[in-house]
């Protein structure tokens, strides 16, 4: 079940940077509202996927990006 969010997460940010050219982030709570994956399923997969440098975290104006 895991590597099914894991995959779902992936399509979530890989989809957001092609529509944005890489120029924009996405908040965890749009990838949390899109996923629909409680938020503490959703914080152990992002922080493997941050671990394995699939995308890089920084802060924006209204939240990390």
């Amino acid at each position: 079940m895991e590597d099914l969010h894991i995959e779902i997460v992936k399509e979530i940010i890989s989809k957001n940077h092609k529509e944005t050219n890489g120029s924009c982030g996405i908040y965890i709570a749009t990838i949390q509202q899109q996923s629909k994956i409680p938020m503490n399923k959703l914080n152990p997969i992002l922080r493997k996927l941050y671990e394995e440098k699939y995308f890089n975290l920084r802060e924006g104006l209204n939240g990390k990006l």
